[in-house]
């Protein structure tokens, strides 16, 4: 039996799901304390002019506490800025049409959600 121990991320890259589908069981340690710099909240991606960020903003009272009880910033409207980016610099790739409907979806469902793990 194989295990994966992996801190939570916005949009996992092919590193984190080639661990993934190899591990047996996937625990998601979220009891590190959140860093700005990280990936639990922000996604790199490619655009013309390189790279860019994709961002879910944070309550600033939660900036020091484990990840686990990190808040989302509601009141930003942050999940238009990050379909429109995505479908700015992706819209042209191949599959782009056929996944755009599910991630539409998953960004959307993120209003629900009050912590950056899931936690409604």
């Amino acid at each position: 039996m194989s295990l994966a121990i992996l801190q939570p991320v916005l949009i996992p890259d092919l590193h984190d799901i080639a661990i993934m589908k190899a591990a047996d069981t996937v625990v998601l340690q979220d009891c590190e304390t959140w860093s700005r710099k990280g990936r639990t909240h922000r996604a790199v991606i490619r655009t013309p002019d390189g790279t860019d960020y994709l961002n879910v903003p944070v309550k600033s009272d939660d900036k020091k506490k484990e990840i686990r009880h990190v808040r989302i910033n509601q009141d930003e409207n942050w999940i238009d800025p990050i379909l429109r980016s995505l479908k700015f610099n992706y819209s042209n790739s191949v599959y782009f049409d056929f996944y755009e409907p599910e991630i539409n979806s998953l960004f959307q469902e993120g209003r629900d959600f009050e912590y950056l793990t899931g936690v409604s």
